[in-house]
């Protein structure tokens, strides 16, 4: 007598064997150790991933798993990383789901007018007339970029270092998605 037997293996939980692979592209290259380079843009960040299943079953987003990404529009803070989350869909052979992290850099303000990281600063003058007093300057600081004007304490302070010679800029309050330092004379 040939008994036939059903077995029902169920679906494979996402959490055990699951890997997220970051991909390179122009808007986060990756470091040696394949975690993507986001730098701040205005933008929000969705590098690319590779999503495989134990050592070589690659998966097929749309069939297998949806990918969602959250925080990633700032610069990360320390406390709060940008993150990528692949969940199973219902359909498919999987159940759950896995999220990996990721930093978004603070755009460098001391990288004035060069293609990629462009600030413009303007409401200085090349000379101020002598009057004995010190001079403090209003100073708007645009990002080219991303066409934000950034907020005074809020993005950047600004420290007069010198009563009558340097502008210095520098990033404001954490979290913010500027830094770096600038010094105008």
């Amino acid at each position: 007598d040939e008994k036939i037997v059903q077995v029902d293996v169920g679906k494979k939980d996402m959490s055990n064997g699951l890997n997220i692979t970051f991909v390179r592209s122009d808007e986060c290259p990756l470091d040696t150790s394949g975690e993507p380079i986001c730098t701040y843009n205005g933008l929000e960040h969705q590098p690319k991933v590779v999503v495989t299943y134990g050592k070589d079953l690659v998966l097929t987003e749309g069939s297998d798993y949806s990918i969602s990404y959250s925080n990633n529009l700032n610069a990360s803070d320390g406390t709060t990383l940008a993150s990528v989350t692949v969940t199973a869909l219902d359909t498919g052979n999987y159940e759950g789901s896995v999220s990996r992290t990721f930093v978004i850099k603070p755009k460098n303000i001391a990288k004035q007018d060069s293609d990629d990281n462009t600030m413009y600063y303007s409401s200085l003058q090349e000379v101020y007339t002598f009057t004995g007093h010190s001079v403090s300057p209003v100073v708007t600081i645009r990002d080219s970029e991303t066409g934000a004007t950034l907020v005074d304490s809020a993005d950047y302070t600004v420290e007069y270092v010198s009563e009558y010679k340097a502008l210095e800029l520098t990033d404001g309050a954490e979290p913010n998605s500027y830094a770096g330092q600038v010094t105008m004379t």
